[in-house]
């Protein structure tokens, strides 16, 4: 039997997608919640990015209805959510809510006289809200509070990208022997194993590893054929007394080091090596070999809770609070026994770099006109950039330079954008798969056990 719904304000707010986690059931949405809900959508807490987002949802939802008929359906039909799901039902749309009121007496109403119509299916009011579920189930009322929680799925997931290809064992040999093999697509395909999900991806400079072995490789698009490479083994390649330590690092170093690819994202939560690894593959490709003139470090202007404000100073002084992931990637990086170890090495040394104009560090405001020429631009926290944003600082990307965007999108930190549509994302999204793009997704925390636990946990 499909069961009825009728969601309070704060589930919503607690979960801006609850209206999918209801299987196949019916949701009633109440006027007098979208009145709540609308009191809340400004400001910078959580309950205001949930309170816009839920708006977000809903919109996308009546988007996909057609036109046709659509004031005498708003009030008496029901919309379709989706394969295996019920259908949405807005009622009480014309009502009159005051200022100040809440929406929890005309929900008691609404279940009163329009929710107990059918006695074999009773309306189910679903709420966080202790207080009111105590006052519903005192007048007779079935009553449930919102357990589902956010659904957060892997980086991969998200992307819909392959970790992993299957290759025959020749192929294997032969990739071990010449480093790089050239197959068709078609062939290709036939060796992957059969699946009823949909069928695999891959997608112009992406990073594998080769099922039942350790081999790493570069997928090539050749049109009707696929160039697999091999990459160095991680112990063998480093950058700047930095070296990988998990295979997802080694796809990052590559894609770093590797001056066929000229923009790249790199994806992950905190503690993955994202900021070092980027940025010891900036010096060495800029300091050691020469490659760019200078590296630019871009970051957001995005804080954690409340602002502190505006800073007086320099620019350099203004910023400088906000880089401090880049501050500790240096620390990593310089006080490493490998790197004392390597010609060159200053105490000083992100400092130094900077007072030599070798590395800038900039907000994102300071960009617009620039052209950027032999630089190796790096764009962290990328994940609290607008697509707008996004595209200005891709498009400051001048001849003979390379640009790379990291961050995790699960962190955004600003009230109007979320993981699905802020400008690492978008970037990626719309890149993937065209020359010389390529994006990397890391897993693994290496920065401690406590930042791993938090990470994956919390």
């Amino acid at each position: 039997m499909v069961k009825r719904f009728l969601l309070d304000t704060n589930v919503l707010l607690r979960d801006p997608r609850s209206l999918f986690s209801f299987e196949e059931h019916d949701i009633y949405l109440h006027g007098a919640v979208f009145k709540e809900l609308d009191k809340f959508k400004k400001g910078n807490d959580d309950v205001n990015v949930s309170s816009r987002e839920a708006s977000r949802t809903l919109e996308e939802i009546l988007d996909q209805r057609p036109t046709e008929g659509f004031d005498e359906e708003f009030v008496k039909g029901s919309i379709p959510l989706g394969e295996g799901l019920g259908n949405l039902h807005f009622v009480g749309m014309d009502i009159r809510v005051g200022k100040d009121e809440e929406a929890d007496p005309h929900l008691l109403k609404y279940l009163s006289h329009e929710g107990q119509k059918d006695p074999n299916n009773p309306m189910v009011l679903v709420s966080n809200d202790r207080n009111l579920r105590i006052w519903a189930r005192a007048m007779g009322h079935t009553v449930q509070s919102y357990k589902h929680d956010r659904e957060v799925k892997s980086l991969h997931e998200f992307l819909r990208l392959n970790e992993s290809i299957q290759l025959e064992a020749q192929n294997v040999e032969e990739l071990r022997a010449k480093n790089s093999i050239t197959l068709s697509k078609k062939d290709l395909t036939i060796m992957q194993p059969s699946t009823e999900e949909e069928p695999l991806s891959f997608f112009h400079n992406q990073f594998f590893h080769v099922k039942g072995d350790s081999l790493l490789i570069q997928y090539l698009d050749r049109g009707i054929n696929a160039e697999l490479r091999t990459l160095l083994d991680r112990s063998q390649r480093g950058a700047y007394g930095i070296r990988p330590r998990n295979k997802e690092q080694s796809y990052l170093m590559d894609l770093c080091l590797n001056d066929e690819i000229e923009i790249g994202t790199v994806l992950g939560k905190a503690g993955t090596g994202k900021t070092i690894v980027t940025l010891a593959a900036a010096l060495q490709k800029t300091i050691k070999e020469e490659k760019y003139d200078q590296i630019v470090i871009i970051r957001p202007v995005a804080t954690i809770g409340e602002d502190i404000g505006y800073l007086p100073g320099s620019l350099e002084a203004k910023i400088g609070p906000y880089m401090g992931s880049v501050w500790d990637a240096a620390k990593v990086i310089y006080s490493s026994s490998m790197r004392k170890k390597m010609e060159g090495f200053d105490e000083d040394g992100l400092n130094h770099l900077i007072k030599e104009g070798k590395v800038v560090l900039a907000p994102p405001t300071y960009m617009r006109g620039r052209n950027l020429a032999k630089t190796f631009i790096i764009v962290d926290e990328a994940q609290n950039l607008t697509p707008a944003q996004a595209k200005t600082l891709v498009t400051r990307t001048g001849e003979g330079s390379k640009i790379i965007l990291s961050g995790d999108p699960y962190q955004v930190d600003l009230p109007y954008i979320d993981e699905t549509n802020n400008g690492l994302v978008t970037t990626t999204k719309k890149l993937l798969g065209r020359d010389p793009f390529s994006t990397v997704v890391l897993k693994k925390g290496e920065r401690s056990r406590v930042a791993e636990l938090g990470a994956r946990y919390l």
